[in-house]
């Protein structure tokens, strides 16, 4: 087709349009406010129609993915387990009595009167304030005091500053006021722990508060936390939560090749190809050389072990949320693939020692690339959350010995009581 005829072509459809478009305005004019009405309807039915078949076929696809996967996991199962664990009889479960248990705690106490250590870091003390302030916008008379409240949640408060604050944030004095607004305000149950959780260390804070107040916000607290831990203990998937089903090394290099981008490839290895961390423990991660003194480095940082050809040896992890519970980790990197993927993206980006291994500043922005990166693969909404519950599911489709939870609980950097509520069934 040449130039002149295709142009012909365009013309003509695009007069088409206008034709069309004029007419369907004409119509409008005439008909007025009804027809917009019963269009809209009409157009309302086609689209619940279109979701109704979509869901029905991805539901189909799903049922039949779902199918693939059992029977796979069936042939590879009966291989392993022989090797790992003698075969152990599988009884049915029955439906047993729920057992209630009541504990005597004795007075409730807040962490600063047990310990007598005021003040949050300063990260924290920020995310603290940032909820703070959404609830006070709801209740609050006045603007926040935001520097007078960040005196108090770093330990720093001093004469009358509780005094002020609370002058400041008069509806402290009302606990059963805040609790419902925090309530009213989120039906997700992290949510509301995660709020209530500020107010009530910020009451834990203030000695014109604690008496009165504190109990009160820590039983509520307490409550919604069991909540979610019986909810959770069910490994049940979330609603609409898409999970991965295979993590096999052959799977996640033909899923590699859909990603030109070496930064890309990268990421989507290092979270399928080895025990996935957390978002903070990776977007810190930075190079240092095999001569590095452990006791010398900055633990503020992680960081990534590399010899003279840029060929990654080992992670080092110091700053991580579980960093009291395991220490200092320092973990091997044994996967060939992920290897070379690493140092091809040092030499691509000619990064050298003391670059981050990951171009971003933030830990928001990383987890955008994450989301972004696994969903053009997946073609449905991967989150880092569903990486780590998928990839828990995925290793613990098999009998394991005890030692190998423990090494896979310690290399992703949870607990292995977490590690049980992160499976799903």
């Amino acid at each position: 087709m040449d130039t002149e005829t295709a142009n012909k072509i365009l013309q003509k459809k695009k007069e088409a349009q206008q034709r069309k478009n004029e007419l369907q305005r004409e119509r409008r004019q005439k008909q007025g406010e009804e027809w917009r009405k019963r269009n809209m309807e009409l157009q309302q039915a086609y689209r619940d129609r279109e979701k109704a078949k979509l869901d029905e076929a991805r539901a189909k696809r799903d049922e039949e993915i779902k199918k693939q996967v059992k029977k796979q996991v069936k042939k590879e199962v009966k291989k392993e387990v022989k090797k790992e664990v003698k075969k152990t009889e599988v009884k049915k479960e029955v439906e047993k009595p729920i057992v209630r248990i009541v504990k005597d705690t004795g007075k409730m106490i807040s962490n600063y009167e047990r310990t007598g250590i005021k003040g949050l870091t300063e990260k924290t003390a920020n995310i603290y304030i940032t909820r703070i302030r959404v609830i006070h916008r709801e209740l609050g008379k006045n603007k926040l005091d935001v520097e007078l409240l960040t005196k108090i949640l770093l330990g720093k408060g001093e004469g009358d500053d509780e005094d002020k604050l609370l002058k400041n944030m008069e509806y402290l004095k009302d606990i059963d006021l805040l609790m419902k607004t925090i309530e009213d305000k989120y039906e997700n149950m992290e949510s509301r722990k995660s709020y209530l959780s500020s107010f009530m260390t910020l009451i834990s804070y203030m000695d014109c508060l604690y008496k009165i107040s504190y109990e009160k916000i820590r039983n509520r607290f307490d409550k919604i936390k069991n909540e979610i831990l019986g909810i959770r203990g069910e490994n049940k998937p979330k609603e609409n939560e898409e999970n991965i089903d295979d993590f096999s090394e052959e799977t996640i290099m033909e899923n590699s090749e859909k990603l030109k981008v070496s930064n890309d490839r990268l990421i989507y290895q290092f979270y399928t190809l080895q025990p996935t961390r957390r978002l903070d423990d990776v977007v810190k991660i930075e190079l240092i050389g095999e001569d590095y003194e452990i006791d010398k480095l900055d633990v503020k940082k992680n960081y990534i072990v590399i010899d003279e050809n840029d060929e990654p040896k080992e992670i080092i992890y110091l700053a991580y949320k579980t960093n009291k519970t395991y220490g200092k980790q320092i973990i091997q990197i044994v996967n060939d693939n992920l290897k070379r993927t690493i140092q091809y993206h040092i030499k691509h980006l000619k990064l050298k020692i003391g670059d981050k291994l990951f171009q971003y500043k933030r830990s928001g922005d990383f987890g955008v690339a994450i989301k972004r990166i696994f969903t053009r693969i997946y073609l449905k909404p991967i989150t880092l959350n569903t990486i780590r519950h998928s990839y828990i599911s995925w290793e613990l489709r098999e009998q394991r010995t005890a030692n190998y939870l423990n090494n896979l609980a310690m290399m992703m950097g949870h607990s292995k009581e977490e590690q049980q509520l992160y499976k799903r069934v």
